[in-house]
This record gives C-alpha cells, structure tokens and sequence, in this order.
C-alpha cells in the first residue's frame, strides 16, 4: 500500500497506540502542511523506489540533487514489526547506485553493500529488497555507493512495534539532520587530499598567539604552538567540513526555511532525531524545553532528562518533550566546530518562529582529547599527573634514554621532585649518565643539598662520573636536594654519567627535590641516558614531582626512549606528577617510545605492528580511555545538562547474556596531512577480512589514535556497548569514537555472510576506514 499525504513538515502519530495498535492496524497519521516539495510517507509492505538526479530546492534556491522518489530527503517508509517487505528500487541515473538499511538485522545479500551484499544496481535496472523486520523504532536508509549519500540519497525509516507503545504522544515528528554542498562532492574528497585542512576557516590567528601568552606565559604558548606543529595538527581541527561549503539541513529545509512542527500546550510530542550528514556532527538543543531520550538507535532505554546532546553521524535518538504556554520554540542543531546551525520550529500555528540561539564559542581539543591524559597510571588519582608534558621529547636521538627505569616511582611524596630542572643537560654525549647511582638518596635530611650547584659538571670528560654511586644518600630530608642545578651538565661526553642509579630514593620527603631543573636535556645522543635506573622512586608522595620540566627533550628521535621502565608509577598518590608537561608526546612517531615500559599505568595500550614505521599514521593516543560520562569538546561545562554515553542503559538485560569468548582490538588510525584513514594502519585495500565464527559471542575493542571523531558502525549486528566495568550498558548500531577515547562492546555473529564495519564519515570511509567483516561456520 502507497500512501501520499504531504509535504513538507511531515507529521506520523506513531507514539499514541491505543486499541488500533493492538489489532494491528495502522495509526492516522497528523500533517503540518506548509506546501513546498517536501517527503512523502509510504507506508505499508510493498514499496516502489526509484533513484535519479533530480531538482530540489534549497534556501529559496533550486539545485540539483540525486533523490528516492524525486524529493531531499527521501520519503519516510514506515514498517511494522513481524511484516515481511518487499522494496523495488530503479536506478534511472547512468551510474551504478545501492540502498542500505541502516541498522536494520536481516541476510547478508539484502544489506545493499555493492562488493560485499551484491553487485549493486546497474544503471536502468532495478533490484528486489525482500526480508521479515524483527525490531521497531527509528532508523534510516541511504546509499552506499560512492558519493551519493552526500548528494541526497537517505530517508527516514520508522518502524511500529508489534505490540502497543508503553509510552504515549500525541504527536511524532520526525527530524532528520543533514549536511548539503553545491560542491561535487569528488571535488571536496580532492581538496581534502591536497589539504585537510582547505574548509578550516577557524585556525588559531596572532591574536590568538598574544592572548595566550597574556594568560599561559610565553613559554608554555610556545610549547603548545611547538607541540601542535610537530603533530601535523590544529586544535580547531574538529571538523573535516564545515559551514564554509554545507548548508545544515532539517528534513531537507535550510535554516531560513524553518521547517515548523505543530502541537497544542501540554501534548507529550515525540522527536526522532536522525543524524543523516555525510560528515557533521550537531549539538542540539531545544531552549525552554527539557528533552526526556527514550531511545537510542532505535532501541529503548531508560529515560533520562537534558537539556542537550551530541549526535554523531549516523546515529539517531528519541526524545519527548512538552512544550508549555510558549508560542513557539526552536529546535537549535549546531554544528561541532561551531561553523553554523540547522533550525526548526515547534509552534502552535504555522508562521510562528522563536529566537535563534547564537554559535556557543569555538571549542579547541587538547591534549586530553588526544589521549595524552596520564591521569590513568594505575592508582594514581585524577589528577595526579595533570600537567606532564614531555611533549617535546619528539625528536629524541635513537637510543637517547634506552634502559632508564621509572618503574618503581609508586607511591613518591608529595613533593619529592618538585621543580626539578635538568634544563641544562642539553648536549650530553652519548653514554653521559651511565652507571650512575643515587640509589639511597631516600631519607635525605632537609638542607642536605639545598643550593648544590652540579652546574661545572659541563664539558666532563666520558668516564668522568661513570659508576658514581649516590646511593648512600639515603636519610636525606624533605628540602633535600632543593634548588639543586644540574643545568650547566650541558655537553658532558658520552659516558659522563653512564650507569647513574637513581633508584632508591624512594621515600623522598616532600620538597626532596624541588627546583630541580632538568628542562634542557634537549640534544642528548643516542645513548645519552641508557641504563639509568629511577625504578626504586616508590614512596615518594602526591606532589613528589611536581613541577618537573622534561619538555625541552625535544629532538629526540624515534627510538629516545627505548625500554624506558616507568612500569611502576602505580599507586602515586593525587599530585604526584603534577606539574609535569609530557604533552608533546603526541608528535611522536610509531617507533618514538618503542621498548618504553609502561605496563603498570593503567590504561596505556600497545599499538599493532602495522603502526609502527606507518607514513599513514602521525599519531597514537598513549593513555586512550571510554569517557563515557564526557559530553565531549565544546560541551564540557557550559551550565546545560549534556546527555553522554554514561547515561544511556537499555531497558533490557543484555540480550546474549553471555560473556564474550574472545577479544578483538583494533585502533582508529589515520595521517591528517595526507587525509588517509584506516584501522591498524592499514586502509582497505590492504587489509583482509575479520572473520568471526557463525554464534559466537566477542568482544571488540576500539581504540581511537586520531585527533578526528569516528561514530564506526557494524552491518548486519547489534553493537553491545560496555561500561568500564566490562558490563553490558546499551544496545546501539553505531558507537561514537571521539578523539583519545578507548571504548568496547560485545557482539553476537549471529548473521552469516560478509558485512561492512568502516567509520560512518563519508570521505574517511572512502579514504580507507572501512573493513569487511565475514561470519562463517
């Protein structure tokens, strides 16, 4: 059955089901009709799609779109639970075009993945979708053939429930988000090819430079400025695309459009957000109304009540509201780089408009974004590493501290090492500090060697202090070593302090070794500080460290730090190295702290093979984390409630109910400079297939190394997102990956057949993130 009711501001009653949903029959549908071209809904078990090049207009303007059924988006096809149906699609356009059903479970051969579900359809022919839908809520379908879905080819798709809605609304309105260029889109995967950054209008200017330095200082706004550089990277890089090409849309209606749902005061309304864009994430709001999500892709979770929420591409959530007395209210949907906005209007009779919102400031990523917070070494509190920064330590010579160990730094005083500038180290032969030992500098009394000035040390010849032992230092007290200036060490030859055992001052006191400047190690060669030992540090307490300026390492090569022990830094207490800037760490090749042994801090990975010496890769995350209680850039603190991931649990139990029986883990990988994106390292073509046995239950583990958001869906089956426990939370089809971010979720391979797995951003599938993924007996 074909239904044709209206046009533009499309209205379906889905959420009051009352008697007519318990026998089956279908719900009568509320329009808003303002005329103008706009979706129609089809509803029923057979469906006549046709795709072509159409006229459509936009903001006053015609333009020319790729289109289901001649409209932007295409029509809403509403589906019930249990129904068997049958989709016809033409292809009338002189290319080869495809329709996947976005989150829908049904065979591998109905997916509508051309090179993995079938051969696509050829132009002038057509192909038969048949399949019994098992599920109910919101989804979308879209083209999945090279660029099309940026010119126009989605919909939304509703599917009613079997059995009658818990939750009744007068009224349900759909609100798809899109992103629209008069850009060919090949001319925008071309440009970001030569220049990922061409549609970043928003890069940080002079001004910016100036007013950093007023509030940072000059010296760590250069270090930003230096460290940002070295990453091939801007931290206004949130966006591939923005507001200087798209036009953001809502059910095909520019901004000044006003696409306009009715209600009457005190009706419960019903939105069904679709994020339909090819590369824009919104941060959506609705001023004056509370936003109660009941769903999340489609699926039904416990309600929670926002005031905003982020959605990423692909995804979809449900929420009711109730609006009161007020004649209208806009629905605000800005983009995540705050380069523009969609809009739409709730009234109480057409014509109505509320005021628009302004842009919320332009967010910057940091490096906590990128995964560079230490805060995770196991036991250590929050904020016990805020502030390392050895971010400079890129660069580094290729054995330049091989060996050192930190290992046993647990549990260091609180201000054991505060201030400590090594500064003037710069130019250390190769083997400068071998053998050295100030193992048993623990319990040093107070002024033991306040104001020791190690600074002549400079120009030492290459035995000269090999083999030194300090450890009989030990019983040294809390102001110890303050205001100790190793600084001019600076050209010491290459064994001057080989061998150099720093390992027992544990139980340091605090202030043990305040001002201490080691900031100026910069340019030590390859071996410059192998061998030092700092592993028996332990007991030094909260700010033992604080202060520490490594960040001058910088120039270091890639393999600086190899073998490096800073293995048991677990259990510092809150503060412990504060202070310390690692930074810069982000800028480090693949290979930059191979061998460095971290393996107590809590939270820091190992990264695949393929990543090492990668060109296709410029960055890793050292300490990536879920974050699922993090409403993300640009909404952190901003006096709103922000829904996150930590929010969402499904009203369900987890639906398996078993425990994953392996682990599979793949990182997010990807060169800015080179607009390339893979998983591993590796881009498509390069990659063979995951495959998974036909019921058994896994677990993935994402971990993303970029410094770009990824929402990555899986065809074909449920993605079972866990919280940081292990437990079941939230059942979804597409998980959200933002930058420096850890997450896992478990997965059924109850569907046999080959299926795509790629990130949802348009131009970083096609540039390599995308994987195919075989479930076999």
């Amino acid at each position: 059955m074909h239904t044709n009711l209206g046009r533009r501001n499309f209205v379906t009653r889905l959420c009051a089901a009352g008697v007519a949903g318990g026998l089956g029959m279908w719900r009568p549908e509320v329009w808003a009709l303002e005329g103008g071209d706009r979706p129609r809904v089809l509803a029923g078990s057979e469906f006549d799609l046709a795709i072509a090049r159409s006229s459509v207009e936009i903001g006053g303007r015609s333009r020319r779109a790729t289109t289901v059924n001649g409209t932007l988006p295409g029509p809403v096809l509403r589906w019930r639970e249990g129904d068997t149906v049958t989709l016809r699609v033409a292809n009338r356009m002189d290319e080869a075009s495809s329709i996947h059903w976005h989150g829908i479970v049904l065979p591998s051969n109905m997916d509508g993945v051309p090179g993995l579900s079938f051969d696509g359809i050829a132009p002038g022919s057509s192909y038969t979708y048949r399949f019994k839908v098992r599920q109910h809520g919101t989804y979308w379908y879209h083209s999945h053939s090279s660029l099309q879905e940026q010119t126009g080819v989605y919909g939304p798709l509703i599917i009613d429930p079997a059995q009658p809605e818990a939750r009744r609304c007068e009224r349900d309105y759909v609100v798809m988000l899109s992103d629209w260029s008069d850009e060919d889109p090949r001319r925008i995967k071309s440009r970001l090819k030569k220049q990922s950054n061409y549609y970043n209008f928003h890069q940080r200017t002079l001004v910016d430079l100036f007013r950093d330095a007023r509030r940072d200082g000059w010296r760590a706004t250069l270090a930003d400025r230096r460290m940002w550089s070295a990453m091939r990277m801007s931290p206004t890089d949130l966006s591939d695309v923005g507001g200087y090409t798209y036009t953001y849309l809502v059910n095909g209606a520019a901004p000044d459009d006003n696409w306009t749902g009715l209600f009457n005061p005190g009706e419960r309304v019903r939105l069904r957000f679709i994020n339909a864009s090819a590369m824009s994430y919104f941060d959506v709001r609705i001023p004056g109304l509370r936003m109660t999500v009941v769903a999340a892709d489609g699926q039904d979770v416990e309600p929670v009540a926002v005031d905003e929420f982020r959605i990423a591409v692909a995804e979809t959530y449900d929420v009711v509201v109730e609006p009161g007395s007020s004649e209208a209210y806009t629905i605000f949907a800005q983009s995540m780089d705050r380069s523009g906005y969609a809009r739409a209007t709730l009234a109480r009779r057409e014509g109505l408009a509320a005021p628009v919102p302004a842009l919320d400031p332009r967010p910057l990523l940091t490096m906590a974004d990128m995964g560079m917070d230490h805060g995770a070494m196991a036991g250590m509190s929050s904020d016990a590493m805020q502030g390392m920064d050895h971010g400079a330590m890129a660069g580094m010579s290729s054995d330049a501290m091989q060996g050192m160990d930190h290992g046993a730094m647990a549990g260091m005083s609180s201000d054991a090492m505060q201030g400590m500038d090594h500064g003037a180290m710069a130019g250390m032969s190769s083997d400068a500090m071998q053998g050295m030992d100030h193992g048993a500098m623990a319990g040093m009394s107070s002024d033991a060697m306040q104001g020791m000035d190690h600074g002549a040390m400079a120009g030492m010849s290459s035995d000269a202090m090999q083999g030194m032992d300090h450890g009989a230092m030990a019983g040294m007290s809390s102001d110890a070593m303050q205001g100790m200036d190793h600084g001019a060490m600076a050209g010491m030859s290459s064994d001057a302090m080989q061998g150099m055992d720093h390992g027992a001052m544990a139980g340091m006191s605090p202030g043990a070794m305040q001002g201490m400047d080691h900031g100026a190690m910069a340019g030590m060669s390859s071996d410059a500080m192998q061998g030092m030992d700092h592993g028996a540090m332990a007991g030094m307490s909260s700010d033992a460290m604080q202060g520490m300026d490594h960040g001058a390492m910088a120039g270091m090569s890639s393999d600086a730090m190899q073998g490096m022990d800073h293995g048991a830094m677990a259990g510092m207490s809150p503060g412990a190295m504060q202070g310390m800037d690692h930074g810069a760490m982000a800028a480090m090749s693949p290979d930059a702290m191979q061998g460095m042994d971290h393996s107590a801090m809590a939270g820091m990975i190992q990264h695949p093979a393929t990543e090492r010496g990668n060109p296709l890769v410029d960055a890793q995350a050292m300490a990536p984390t879920a974050r699922l209680d993090d409403p993300g850039v640009g909404l952190r603190d901003n006096g709103r409630r922000v829904l996150t991931y930590a929010d969402l649990r499904s009203i369900f139990p987890d639906p398996d109910g078993r425990s994953p029986m392996r682990s599979i883990e793949l990182h997010l990988t990807g060169h800015m400079e080179k607009f390339a994106w893979s998983f591993n390292g590796l881009k498509f073509s390069d990659a063979g297939p995951i495959r998974l046995r036909y019921g058994e239950r896994v677990r993935l583990v994402l971990a993303n190394d970029t410094m770009m958001a990824h929402p990555i869906h899986l065809h074909g089956m449920w993605s079972d997102l866990e919280d940081e426990a292990g437990r079941f939370q939230v059942r979804k089809h597409t998980i959200d990956m933002p930058p420096g971010t850890r997450r896992s979720y478990r997965v059924t391979a109850d569907a046999l057949g080959r299926w795509a797995y790629h990130c949802h951003l348009l131009f970083h599938m096609e540039t390599g993130m995308f994987r195919e993924v075989v479930v076999e007996e």
